[in-house]
Protein backbone atom coordinates (compact mmCIF):
# COMPACT_ATOMS: atom_id res chain seq x y z
CA UNK A 1 0.00 0.00 0.00
CA UNK A 2 1.02 3.53 -1.03
CA UNK A 3 1.94 5.04 2.39
CA UNK A 4 1.71 9.35 2.31
CA UNK A 5 4.32 11.50 4.73
CA UNK A 6 2.63 14.02 6.98
CA UNK A 7 3.60 16.81 4.14
CA UNK A 8 1.85 14.63 1.58
CA UNK A 9 -1.10 14.60 3.63
CA UNK A 10 -1.14 17.95 4.72
CA UNK A 11 -0.58 18.96 0.72
CA UNK A 12 -3.40 16.89 -0.51
CA UNK A 13 -6.00 18.10 2.52
CA UNK A 14 -5.36 21.96 1.68
CA UNK A 15 -5.71 21.16 -2.47
CA UNK A 16 -8.65 18.87 -1.73
CA UNK A 17 -10.34 21.59 0.50
CA UNK A 18 -9.02 24.34 -1.74
CA UNK A 19 -11.18 22.64 -4.35
CA UNK A 20 -14.37 22.93 -2.61
CA UNK A 21 -17.25 24.43 -4.38
CA UNK A 22 -15.96 24.34 -7.70
CA UNK A 23 -18.63 23.00 -10.27
CA UNK A 24 -19.09 19.00 -10.94
CA UNK A 25 -19.00 18.29 -14.54
CA UNK A 26 -19.27 14.35 -15.56
CA UNK A 27 -16.13 13.70 -17.60
CA UNK A 28 -14.62 16.66 -17.23
CA UNK A 29 -10.67 16.94 -17.97
CA UNK A 30 -8.07 19.41 -15.49
CA UNK A 31 -4.94 20.83 -16.41
CA UNK A 32 -3.53 19.01 -13.97
CA UNK A 33 -0.72 21.05 -13.49
CA UNK A 34 -2.63 24.46 -12.98
CA UNK A 35 -3.50 25.88 -9.59
CA UNK A 36 -6.63 24.82 -7.92
CA UNK A 37 -7.87 28.51 -7.91
CA UNK A 38 -7.73 28.03 -12.13
CA UNK A 39 -10.05 24.88 -12.02
CA UNK A 40 -13.32 25.89 -13.59
CA UNK A 41 -14.89 22.41 -13.09
CA UNK A 42 -14.21 18.71 -12.07
CA UNK A 43 -15.24 15.33 -11.63
CA UNK A 44 -14.75 12.92 -8.72
CA UNK A 45 -11.85 10.48 -10.25
CA UNK A 46 -10.10 13.32 -11.84
CA UNK A 47 -10.13 15.59 -8.18
CA UNK A 48 -8.46 12.77 -6.88
CA UNK A 49 -6.31 12.62 -9.86
CA UNK A 50 -5.60 16.71 -9.46
CA UNK A 51 -4.71 15.87 -5.63
CA UNK A 52 -2.59 13.74 -6.12
CA UNK A 53 -0.47 15.65 -8.73
CA UNK A 54 -0.62 17.99 -6.53
CA UNK A 55 1.43 15.76 -4.38
CA UNK A 56 3.85 14.11 -6.62
CA UNK A 57 2.29 10.96 -7.97
CA UNK A 58 0.66 10.51 -11.54
CA UNK A 59 -2.71 7.94 -10.50
CA UNK A 60 -5.03 5.92 -13.16
CA UNK A 61 -7.54 8.29 -14.55
CA UNK A 62 -11.50 6.94 -13.89
CA UNK A 63 -13.23 5.78 -10.42
CA UNK A 64 -13.07 2.24 -11.61
CA UNK A 65 -9.45 2.27 -12.78
CA UNK A 66 -8.68 4.06 -9.27
CA UNK A 67 -10.38 0.95 -7.75
CA UNK A 68 -8.57 -1.63 -9.66
CA UNK A 69 -5.28 0.28 -8.77
CA UNK A 70 -5.79 0.02 -4.89
CA UNK A 71 -7.00 -2.56 -1.84
CA UNK A 72 -9.66 -2.38 0.73
CA UNK A 73 -8.63 -1.02 4.47
CA UNK A 74 -10.34 -3.59 6.46
CA UNK A 75 -12.46 -1.50 9.06
CA UNK A 76 -12.71 -0.95 11.55
CA UNK A 77 -9.53 -3.07 12.34
CA UNK A 78 -7.69 -0.52 10.02
CA UNK A 79 -8.50 3.24 9.85
CA UNK A 80 -8.85 5.10 7.53
CA UNK A 81 -5.92 7.50 6.81
CA UNK A 82 -5.67 10.96 4.62
CA UNK A 83 -5.39 10.23 0.92
CA UNK A 84 -7.65 6.85 1.17
CA UNK A 85 -10.35 6.23 -1.50
CA UNK A 86 -14.26 6.23 -0.31
CA UNK A 87 -15.98 4.41 -3.60
CA UNK A 88 -19.49 4.29 -4.58
CA UNK A 89 -21.00 1.17 -6.79
CA UNK A 90 -24.13 1.02 -8.84
CA UNK A 91 -26.85 -1.05 -7.18
CA UNK A 92 -28.20 -2.53 -10.69
CA UNK A 93 -24.28 -3.37 -12.38
CA UNK A 94 -21.85 -3.18 -9.84
CA UNK A 95 -19.41 -0.92 -11.48
CA UNK A 96 -17.73 1.69 -9.82
CA UNK A 97 -19.32 4.72 -10.13
CA UNK A 98 -17.91 7.16 -7.87
CA UNK A 99 -15.07 7.74 -5.79
CA UNK A 100 -13.82 10.42 -3.04
CA UNK A 101 -10.77 11.57 -0.92
CA UNK A 102 -10.54 10.76 2.89
CA UNK A 103 -9.45 14.18 4.56
CA UNK A 104 -9.35 12.83 7.97
CA UNK A 105 -12.07 13.29 10.72
CA UNK A 106 -14.29 11.04 9.47
CA UNK A 107 -14.77 13.48 6.64
CA UNK A 108 -14.66 13.09 2.12
CA UNK A 109 -14.55 15.39 -0.34
CA UNK A 110 -15.59 14.82 -3.43
CA UNK A 111 -16.98 15.71 -6.38
CA UNK A 112 -20.66 15.49 -6.28
CA UNK A 113 -23.07 15.62 -9.25
CA UNK A 114 -26.02 15.67 -7.01
CA UNK A 115 -24.85 18.82 -5.20
CA UNK A 116 -23.13 19.92 -9.05
CA UNK A 117 -19.90 20.74 -6.52
CA UNK A 118 -17.15 20.18 -4.83
CA UNK A 119 -18.68 19.02 -1.48
CA UNK A 120 -17.19 17.89 1.84
CA UNK A 121 -19.59 15.01 3.26
CA UNK A 122 -18.83 12.83 6.55
CA UNK A 123 -18.26 9.58 6.30
CA UNK A 124 -21.05 8.12 7.82
CA UNK A 125 -23.15 9.91 4.91
CA UNK A 126 -21.13 8.90 1.97
CA UNK A 127 -21.57 5.70 3.01
CA UNK A 128 -25.50 5.40 3.11
CA UNK A 129 -27.14 3.39 0.40
CA UNK A 130 -29.35 5.61 -1.87
CA UNK A 131 -32.17 4.43 -4.71
CA UNK A 132 -29.49 3.99 -7.31
CA UNK A 133 -25.78 3.49 -5.67
CA UNK A 134 -24.25 1.67 -2.45
CA UNK A 135 -20.85 1.69 -0.68
CA UNK A 136 -17.80 -0.03 -2.16
CA UNK A 137 -15.32 0.21 0.88
CA UNK A 138 -12.84 2.81 1.62
CA UNK A 139 -9.10 1.34 -0.63
CA UNK A 140 -5.77 2.55 -0.62
CA UNK A 141 -3.68 2.75 -4.22
CA UNK A 142 -1.06 0.00 -4.03
CA UNK A 143 2.55 1.00 -4.60
CA UNK A 144 3.32 -0.41 -7.99
CA UNK A 145 -0.12 1.18 -9.69
CA UNK A 146 1.29 4.94 -9.11
CA UNK A 147 3.87 6.68 -10.60
CA UNK A 148 5.95 9.76 -9.42
CA UNK A 149 5.23 12.97 -11.01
Amino acid sequence: MLRLTDKQKLDLVITAVSLLGVRYKYGAEVDLNVEPENVMEIDCSELVEFCYRKIGYIVPDGACNQFEASEPVALPILYPEVGDLAFMRRIESGKISHVGLYVGRDKIIHASGFHNEVVITPLSEFQKKTKYSEFAGIRRFLEDKVKNA
